[in-house]
């Protein structure tokens, strides 16, 4: 936590020693050691062995600084080795305090008497020795300098009773009462205040992220101010809190959050700053008390367990908690904490929307800021905590508060979509015959991520020109997990609210089928001409596929069919299969929105045409499910998932994706035999494990024949070489 310690003493008085002891090197900043690091020990001409070199000082002492600050900006435990013989040596720190309110202690190692240090430095390595002239001078200022003010002497034999962590004992008040996220909410804040009166008797607890996504920050921010003096009120810092104090000081540049300068910052400007400082001033980063019985601990972010002592863990943890946001924190701590009568609560995050107080971690945030519940947990003495939740009925629209939005291009109504179409240079219009043009994104949007609502449409549309109508569509542009930042993982978690259902995704290329112009029309990417959509074509000529029923299907509804194109002997992608088919995926509405028949309807129609249907591969009730088994088939060194490419996830009106780590490796080794093929550099970093080495090394011993041959090929003969030769 923020907490600076500085070393006071002689050289050779015993101050790394004593950080050995402590268990401490972790923590430390060692002048010396930086020393080292710039240059390795010197030979000079009045000595016999070589020394520490001191002349590098002024970048030692830059460089030291600089890791300080680091670790200080992250609100890290921080010891500081250095003789800090003169009082100027403390108030070069004071700047850095300030701006990161640290609390600023030093021990003191000046009572080891001149002459023992004299003796230890004799007993040091060669090249840790100091002349004893400089030790004569550091004692001599260490006697007649004092310590600036502003620091705590603290006794290095009492060290951690001084300055660890204290347990409070609230057992004076009649209730404690521990208030989740509020986020600009004051509505459910006065409300809860109506219904049970501010009473001296009792303990307030505040658990950050005051500001922010609602409607009144300022009358949120009047209130919480207007009690901040009062000595039963405490309030904690969340990750929102921030922006108030660059806002305060006028460090604007700082600000990285939309939120704040679109929306709360105009909301707060008649609000005087020199207030706000004050009030940030008086935010803490945890509480920690014994309240009737039980221990609490109390932060915004919370932990995953209990350390031995919570000073050496960094404010920044306890402020973004542990982990990523869809950990389930409250989980991870109760197996952590099975033998442990520490209770923790928090905010933050709540992924799992997690209710309950019969557990060892009480979950705050209630999402009071999106119509959800100010979360107020009421702590008893000989009861049960009680959780009382007032809804948010004053509340705006949901969106995701990132420092980085995406592009939108909002579609304009009152603008034909064609028209809008063919205005974005980031999408072409191919032109087909009967008046058919298909729409699709450039590869300039592609590869620049210029994705917004018409290059996402854009996506295998094909429009009639004369009339603007959809006659055949595929899908909208969909994405990978964590590829964008609205598919991350995390606010995903957050959106899906129903069944989540993972599609089988098959490994192949697109094919579209529609009814146009009184016959059938086939298609392929951008085009229903071209080998993809002839290949497409002669497989579903030659299948069993009763053509009869799929083809009267598509004449009597104004539809489109996709399928997977599967095909072994022109387009053999990563997954190997056995013969070329077909598998019907969706059955979409030719419009403009985008709208598809429910997989019932799927399963029914390709039952009556005998085509193979998209399967499920997996299904789960709620998102914790889903979150464990996401974590289970993302590990990268797990290759046994051999048959599929991935799935296609869906709930809650989202599509998103995810490809298995085996298709993902043998994706990239792919890209890495098109390089050898065309004799370019290999990026070697991206050879991250035992057999895409050895992949790479059996690549260049083959000649360009074999290496024209398609991944699949070359995966095959690189495993019957391999088992051969016993490698792996």
């Amino acid at each position: 936590m923020r907490t600076l310690i500085i070393l006071r003493g002689s050289p050779a008085s015993g101050k790394s020693t004593w950080v050995k002891e402590m268990g401490l090197e972790n923590y430390t900043l060692s002048a010396d050691s930086i020393r080292l690091l710039v240059e390795s020990p010197i030979i000079v001409a009045d000595k016999n062995h070589r020394v520490i070199s001191q002349k590098n000082d002024n970048y030692v002492w830059q460089l030291l600084f600089e890791l300080l600050e680091k670790r200080m900006s992250r609100g890290e435990f921080v010891i500081i080795d250095a003789t800090h013989s003169r009082s100027s040596d403390f108030s070069r720190y004071n700047k850095l305090c300030e701006r990161y309110r640290y609390r600023r202690y030093f021990v003191d190692f000046s009572d080891v008497s001149l002459e023992e240090c004299k003796r230890r430095n004799l007993q040091r390595e060669d090249y840790k020795r100091v002349p004893e002239n400089v030790i004569d001078k550091m004692y001599s200022r260490l006697r007649t300098q004092g310590k600036t003010s502003g620091w705590v002497k603290v006794d290095k034999n009492n060290f951690w009773n001084e300055v660890g962590m204290k347990l409070l004992d609230l057992n004076h008040y009649e209730r404690v009462n521990v208030f989740g996220d509020i986020h600009g909410c004051y509505d459910p804040l006065k409300e809860y205040f109506e219904k049970y009166p501010f009473n001296e008797n009792e303990m307030y607890i505040f658990c950050g992220d005051y500001i922010d996504r609602g409607l009144q920050n300022k009358e949120t921010l009047e209130f919480l101010m207007s009690i901040s003096n009062r000595k039963n009120v405490l309030f904690l810092e969340g990750n929102h809190e921030k922006w108030i104090n660059y806002y305060s000081l006028d460090e604007i540049e700082n600000i990285k959050s939309n939120t704040f300068l679109k929306k709360t910052m105009v909301e707060i400007l008649d609000l005087d700053k020199k207030a706000l400082r004050a009030f940030y001033r008086k935010i803490g980063q945890i509480a920690y008390f014994k309240f009737g019985k039980i221990t609490y601990l109390i932060s915004h972010g919370g932990i995953s367990y209990l350390p031995d002592e919570l000073q050496l863990i960094a404010t920044e943890q306890f402020i973004n908690g542990v982990g990523d946001y869809n950990v389930d924190i409250d989980n991870i701590y109760t197996e952590n904490t099975m033998t442990n009568l520490v209770m923790q609560i928090h905010g933050h995050r709540n992924t799992y929307e997690i209710d309950d107080v019969n557990r060892k971690s009480y979950n705050l945030e209630g999402k009071v800021e999106f119509g959800g519940y100010l979360k107020v947990l009421q702590l008893n003495k000989e009861e049960i905590p009680t959780l009382i939740k007032i809804k948010n009925n004053n509340y705006g629209s949901q969106e995701v508060d990132d420092e980085v939005k995406e592009c939108k291009t909002k579609i304009i109504n009152e603008i034909p979509m064609i028209e809008q179409l063919r205005n974005s240079r980031d999408i072409k219009e191919t032109v087909l015959d009967n008046n058919i043009s298909s729409f699709n994104f450039t590869h300039n949007a592609f590869y620049n991520k210029n994705w917004n609502e018409l290059t996402c449409k854009a996506r295998g549309l094909f429009i009639n020109t004369n009339t603007n109508k959809v006659v055949a569509r595929g899908y909208e542009k969909f994405f990978n997990v964590n590829e964008r930042r609205d598919t991350e993982l995390e606010h995903l978690i957050v959106k899906f609210k129903d069944k989540i259902t993972c599609y089988k995704k098959e490994n192949g290329y697109l094919g579209i089928m529609s009814w146009v112009n009184g016959e059938l029309f086939v298609a392929s990417k951008s085009t229903n001409k071209g080998d993809f959509a002839e290949w497409f074509r002669n497989i579903y000529e030659n299948s069993n596929i009763n053509k009869q029923q799929l083809e009267y299907f598509l004449e009597k509804n104004d539809v489109s069919l996709t399928f997977e194109v599967i095909d072994i002997e022109h387009d053999p992608h990563i997954i190997q299969y056995n013969e070329s088919k077909l598998v019907l995926l969706d059955i979409i509405h030719n419009d403009y929105e985008f709208k598809k028949e429910p997989y019932e309807k799927v399963q029914e129609l390709a039952k009556l045409i005998n085509c193979e249907c998209k399967t499920i591969y997996k299904e789960f009730d709620n998102v914790r499910e889903f979150h464990k088994w996401y974590l289970e088939n993302t590990d990268e060194d797990d290759m046994s998932k051999k048959d599929i490419e991935g799935v296609v996830i869906e709930c809650s009106g989202i599509m998103t994706k995810l490809k298995f780590p085996y298709y993902n490796f043998w994706k990239s080794m792919r890209k890495v035999k098109e390089q050898v093929l065309r004799r370019n550099n290999v990026k070697l970093s991206g050879l991250y494990n035992a057999t895409s080495n050895y992949f790479y090394a059996w690549l260049k011993k083959q000649d360009e024949e074999t290496l024209r041959k398609d991944i699949i090929t070359l995966r095959n003969m690189f495993y019957k070489y391999i088992k051969e030769k016993q490698i792996i």
